[in-house]
């Protein structure tokens, strides 16, 4: 065994006056806890607010979206523009069936109370459609199967809209829509509430049946105001939707080249760009994470090194002794290294276990709450990334170890006839 490992493991923290342990000694293990335990809680909560502001953000929008352009007819008069069967199958046969397709159809509206209305935007999906943000964020009622036709008048609105319009689920309330020249009436039954905590959105949309919209809308029922493509991995979504718009662009010169005047230029847009203002807002909270760790790390270094040299100046005539006995720097600096190591690691375990200990409490009990509406959340988020804090302990024990060997030169400049006079 390494004679330095040796003397540091029989080497106790107290002071050469026999104190038990060095009150220096308690203030490195407790400076360097904390700081592992802040460090640990500000990934966790950062995770935990990526992984779930991402996924309602993906969850309300579709990763990729094909829409018509804007249209008039002859006598300037605006025409929404319509996705047809066609359009359809041009985006399959370009994603080869990879990624689930839906037709979507939005459309203006009126929903009227007795004594109260409020305009909405109507959104309709064919069963293609993944509902599971929404469904997940029903707080009253039960959500309706809207492609079930005994549900066809079925209508799914927001809380905020709820309480403005005054309503409860299994009321019904009558809907009012323009189109073209025509007022078209249809009442409709409330069967769930929903909360996704986003305003915008919330205050925004209601859902119906895709086949209800599309007889308001006087369209067949195949034709839609968009098509909508889910489930594409976050780091796929940019580089897919440019070579959709690519693909369906050359197929759109194809077309124009043969004569066809049926094929449309479709649109293509992302949530990445339709959702900017929130990916930029969590690209933030990244800088955040790394100002915490830097000013966590820089506290824990500097408490570890005022710590080291306590721990020296307390056996300057123990130094002395050892240098009397041959020891080189080198070996008597290993010694309080591995001593210094010993600090860190203790420090590391209990930070540790404090950090992801109250992680984990607030994951599964959600004790600390947030304001809804401007955090989009009712409590703080939790994701635990085992990776990232096995990368956070290596690297601390690194840095705190590198920090060590700049106490240790001081041991170069103790003399052992110097040490007999040290007091």
């Amino acid at each position: 065994m390494d004679v330095s490992v040796f003397i540091a493991r029989h080497l106790g923290f107290g002071s050469e006056n026999g104190r038990r342990s060095s009150s220096s000694m308690i203030i490195a293990v407790v400076g360097t806890a904390l700081s592992m335990a802040i460090m640990i809680l500000a990934i966790t909560v950062v995770m935990g607010f990526k992984s779930q502001i991402r996924e309602k953000v993906l969850g309300v929008g579709a990763s990729i979206t094909v829409s018509a352009p804007e249209s008039y007819d002859e006598f300037g008069r605006y025409s929404a523009p319509m996705m047809t069967q066609n359009d359809r199958l041009r985006i399959d046969d370009a994603l080869r069936g990879v990624y689930p397709v839906s037709l979507a159809l939005s459309q203006s509206g009126v929903l009227k109370t007795e004594n109260d209305f409020l305009g909405l935007q109507f959104e309709a999906f064919d069963a293609n459609h993944d509902w599971t943000t929404i469904e997940s964020a029903v707080v009253d009622g039960q959500m309706p199967d809207l492609n079930d036709p005994d549900e066809r008048n079925s209508l799914i609105l927001s809380k905020a809209s709820a309480e403005k319009l005054g309503i409860t689920v299994g009321e019904k309330i009558d809907a009012y829509f323009f189109t073209g020249e025509n007022l078209r009436a249809r009442r409709l039954n409330l069967k769930a509430v929903y909360d996704t905590h986003f305003a915008d959105f919330d205050n925004s949309h209601c859902f119906i049946s895709l086949p209800l919209l599309q007889r308001i809308a006087g369209i067949d029922s195949v034709s839609g105001s968009r098509i909508e493509i889910a489930s594409v991995p976050d780091d796929s979504i940019i580089s897919l939707s440019a070579a959709l718009d690519n693909t369906l662009y050359d197929n759109y010169l194809a077309a124009r080249a043969n004569g066809d005047e049926t094929v449309s230029r479709c649109k293509v847009d992302n949530v990445m760009k339709t959702g900017a203002a929130y990916f930029s807002w969590l690209d933030l909270l990244d800088t955040n994470v790394i100002v915490i760790i830097a000013l966590m790390a820089a506290v824990s270094g500097f408490t570890l090194v005022s710590s080291l040299f306590i721990l020296i100046l307390e056996r300057v005539k123990f130094i002395g002794i050892l240098k009397a006995m041959g020891a080189t720097n080198v070996q008597i600096g290993k010694v309080f290294v591995y001593m210094a190591e010993r600090i860190i690691i203790k420090g590391m375990i209990i930070g540790d276990v404090i950090g992801l200990g109250v992680s984990i409490i607030q994951w599964k009990f959600r004790l600390l709450p947030l304001d809804a509406s401007s955090y989009y959340l009712t409590a703080v988020p939790i994701k635990i990334d085992w990776p990232a804090i096995l990368i956070l302990n290596i690297c601390v024990l690194v840095m705190s170890t590198a920090l060590f060997l700049i106490p240790a030169h001081m041991i170069s400049r103790i003399s052992p006839a110097s040490t007999m006079k040290y007091e």
